[in-house]
């Protein structure tokens, strides 16, 4: 029995002796496995902070500050550029640029900056931080007036009759359509609706897009920001989206998260994947042909609503007549099977698009009034020259009209 424990304890022995090595490698690939679990992040926040509205002569002091969110050290550039709305259309009148810092997780990297609007008017602000491979955009919109000018509010209230009972403020909330998915090819650049859908029972104020993606990807927004969205009422904010030719195949996320005054947001992301073949060149026209139906009737819709508000909406519209008029165009050419011809009308199409998108948003963001004391002054002039009318014709009127016993006199002699 003694013989037998002995042997039993040996044999033990020499198995965790021939294991150990097994064991060994066992516990390193484990451990290698979670080390792989663990990924690093590359993510980054940018924030923009300005006047919304100055009077001509003052500075506008912009702020930008990016902020490293991922788990990795990167290095972020800032840069800053303003453009005057000027004939319907956006011209470059400054550029502010940050050196480029190393930041590691949770750091951040502030720039200032000043800019002396030349002349009264609206004016957009365009924010990016490039940091490694990313690329981030947000925009901003202000006004600039005349002093002790009044600024009708970016948004026009909207007067209702007094509810028969109390009721709680409302609460705004957002919906986001879009599509979860793209397929682009090296070179193409075509056009993204993202309808966004006040969904509550308050409006949203000064709304607009946060951007992150790829810094390879070529991108801008239309409009760059919109002014109110009501409950129950939508706007197609519309990306024009560009790859270049020397882009890597591959799978690219768009992210993005909507900003307004009542800080409602909602985070979207647009897988998309680059092709280094396209696809048959009538299928990607007849594709761009139905999209860019779809976004002309939406911003349609959006000029009809801010025409009965009371917006001046006449450029935007006559820039969306022309769009129509360019995809029947573009249509003729495709029944044609001239798909060159095609393809040329359908660019001026997204031309066209963007700004007329670009023109509604400006119609409803900026609004000049007067200072109330100039109506006064004009008014008091009115008054005071007809007062010196009507004292002039009463003393002419008085001249002509004699005694009748002066006149009999006048007849005797």
């Amino acid at each position: 029995m003694r013989k037998l424990s002995l042997l039993v304890i040996l044999i033990f022995l020499l198995a965790i002796f021939f294991a150990k090595d097994f064991l060994a490698k066992m516990g390193l690939s484990l451990l290698s496995m979670l080390e792989v679990s663990v990924k690093e992040k590359t993510d980054g926040k940018l924030l923009l902070a300005y006047e919304p509205s100055i009077e001509i002569g003052n500075q506008q002091k912009i702020y930008a500050e990016f902020i490293n969110t991922g788990t990795k050290q990167v290095t972020a550039k800032i840069e800053l550029k303003v453009y005057g709305y000027v004939n319907n259309t956006l011209k470059p009148l400054a550029y502010y640029y940050d050196v480029s810092v190393p930041l590691d997780p949770g750091m951040r990297r502030g720039f200032k900056s000043v800019f002396v609007p030349p002349s009264v008017g609206l004016y957009y602000i365009q924010a990016k931080a490039y940091y490694d491979t990313k690329v981030v955009e947000t925009w901003g919109a202000f006004s600039v007036n005349l002093p002790r000018g009044e600024i009708i509010p970016i948004y026009k209230p909207v007067y209702a009759p007094p509810p028969a009972l109390p009721q709680l403020p409302g609460v705004p909330d957002l919906q986001l359509e879009y599509p979860s998915s793209l397929k682009f090819y090296l070179g193409e650049k075509k056009l993204i609706g993202i309808n966004v859908k006040n969904i509550g029972n308050a409006p949203v104020h000064n709304l607009k897009l946060y951007i992150s993606t790829s810094s390879s990807i070529n991108f801008s927004i239309f409009p760059k920001q919109v002014s109110i969205l009501a409950p129950n009422q939508s706007v197609v904010l519309v990306i024009s989206v560009e790859i270049p030719l020397e882009m890597e195949e591959g799978i690219y996320p768009f992210e993005f998260e909507t900003m307004n005054d009542e800080g409602v947001k909602k985070r979207g992301e647009i897988s998309i994947q680059v092709l280094s073949i396209p696809p048959p060149e009538e299928e990607e026209i007849y594709g761009k042909i139905l999209n860019y139906e779809f976004l002309i009737s939406e911003i349609q819709h959006e000029i009809n609503q801010a025409f009965l508000e009371g917006y001046d909406v006449k450029v935007a519209n006559e820039t969306l007549k022309v769009a129509r008029e360019t995809l029947e165009s573009a249509k003729s050419y495709f029944n044609l099977k001239k798909f060159g011809d095609a393809k040329k009308e359908l660019g001026k199409v997204e031309r066209f698009v963007e700004e007329a998108a670009l023109q509604l948003a400006s119609s409803t963001l900026y609004i000049y009034k007067p200072p109330a004391i100039l109506w006064w002054i004009i008014l008091l002039m009115i008054l005071f020259t007809a007062i010196i009318v009507l004292i002039f014709l009463y003393l002419r009127k008085k001249e002509k009209k004699r005694p009748k016993l002066l006149e009999g006199k006048e007849e005797a002699e």
